[in-house]
């Protein structure tokens, strides 16, 4: 009876580390596209994110605010980055990284907006983020274990 019990909760243990792999790479991917969608945005588009939380486009923007820019979008495809290699070799807490790194810079920039409900959007956006981790990390599936 104890040798099913270990094997049972290894494979709770295993199925809790998959669940937070799978979202992992999720928000990965999804930090990824917007870092690209933010670039095409910026330097393509018409900045409509940057005019929407009240900032100028990115071409009027001051220098630092076009570095941070830059940094806001190079984020996204690291994240992505990290996401992917982070899980591919077993360093989940690299993959962990990627996606504070990119909810730190979210809301960092939306700090620079005039308007206070950029910032409260993007906290909140970070705090769904980080509730979906830790539902992630607490989920059991134990549907194929027989007790």
């Amino acid at each position: 009876m104890q040798q099913q019990d270990i094997n049972i909760e290894t494979s709770i243990s295993n199925n809790k580390e998959e669940n937070l792999n799978k979202f992992r790479l999720l928000m990965g991917s999804l930090y990824g596209i917007a870092g690209i969608s933010h670039f095409i945005d910026c330097y393509y588009g018409s900045s409509q994110l940057l005019v929407l939380a009240g900032l100028p486009t990115y071409y009027e923007l001051p220098f630092a605010g076009q570095i941070f820019a830059i940094v806001w979008c190079l984020v996204g495809p690291l994240s992505f980055v990290l996401s992917q290699w982070g899980v591919k070799v077993g360093n989940n807490r690299l993959a962990d990284v990627g996606l504070i790194i990119y909810g730190l810079v979210e809301i960092g920039g939306a700090a620079f907006s005039p308007n206070t409900s950029t910032i409260v959007n993007a906290v909140v956006v970070q705090v769904v983020v980080l509730a979906a981790w830790i539902y992630s990390c607490q989920k059991e599936e134990v549907c194929d274990q027989q007790t």
